[in-house]
């Protein structure tokens, strides 16, 4: 993976048979919106499921699910509650072999501003029947958006 120099398209470099050689398909193709402003950081989580994560130089946090062989490439975008800012994404190993992602939040609270180092809660599946997921689908969004605050000024 890797940004174009206007830092507004990811791409991803990977080897195609039927040309005999590299391409970089433009993963932003389809959600050209995502990327408005450009990108000022990427990071990488493993695991429990592939996502990049990207912090737009407006101070909004961007992910892209990506599982190459699924066909998965899905954009979402996460907004922070009041007036928040993402500054800083980083992602890293855990002790059960799962990732874990933090961000610092820029926020200002009755006129003052501080930075909140936070981490983005993730939700643990289930195996469940299609009947039981779809009735738990508004209970993850919920879920796994949860941060969990650090204050750090």
């Amino acid at each position: 993976m890797f940004l174009q120099r206007a830092r507004r398209k990811l791409r991803e470099l990977a080897y195609n048979f039927d040309v005999d050689g590299y391409v970089a398909p433009d993963l932003t193709i389809l959600a050209e919106h995502i990327s408005e402003g450009g990108f000022k950081q990427l990071s990488y989580q493993q695991e429990p499921n592939q996502v990049i994560w990207g912090v737009r130089n407006d101070g909004q946090l961007v992910g892209l699910t990506y599982q190459r062989e699924q066909q998965v490439v899905a954009w979402h975008r996460h907004i922070f509650g009041g007036s928040a800012v993402c500054e800083s994404v980083a992602t890293i190993p855990t002790d059960d072999s799962e990732y874990q992602t933090w961000v610092i939040n820029k926020r200002t609270i009755n006129g003052s501003t501080k930075r909140y180092v936070e981490y983005i809660h993730q939700y643990k599946f289930d195996e469940t029947d299609d009947t039981s997921f779809n009735f738990l689908v508004f209970t993850i969004i919920l879920r796994w958006f949860t941060c969990h605050n650090y204050i750090w000024s």
